[in-house]
C-alpha cells in the first residue's frame, strides 16, 4: 500500500477493491460513486458542487481528491478565499456577496 488512507476512508483501508480495480484503472470513478451516492446524485442532476463544477463532471475524482496521504491530509483542497459559491446550492447573495 503506498500509504495510509485519509481519516474518512480509515475504516476501509486495506479492502483495495473497495477503490480499485487492477486491471482497469478507469472503473475507479464508478467505484467512488458507489460510495458517495450523494455526489452521485449530484452529477446526475447537475445539482450540488459536483453537479456544476466542470472539473467533478468530466474529470476523475483523484484529479481533485487526494488518497494515500495520511489521516489528516486535507482531501478537499478547497480554498476559502477562492471557493466558487456560484457552482453550489447556497450561492452567495445580498451582503454575504460582498464580504471578504
Amino acid at each position: 500500500m503506498p500509504g495510509p488512507v485519509i481519516e474518512g476512508h480509515a475504516e476501509i483501508e486495506g479492502q483495495c477493491g473497495k477503490c480499485h480495480d487492477p486491471f482497469d484503472a478507469s472503473a475507479q470513478r464508478k467505484r467512488c460513486l458507489a460510495c458517495h451516492d450523494d455526489v452521485g446524485a449530484d452529477l446526475r442532476a447537475g445539482a450540488g458542487f459536483h453537479g456544476r463544477a466542470p472539473a467533478a463532471r468530466s474529470g476523475d475524482c483523484r484529479s481533485c481528491h487526494g488518497e494515500h496521504k495520511g489521516r489528516d491530509f486535507d482531501a478537499t483542497g478547497l480554498d476559502p478565499h477562492t471557493f466558487e459559491h456560484g457552482l453550489t446550492d447556497q450561492p452567495l447573495r445580498g451582503a454575504h456577496a460582498r464580504v471578504a
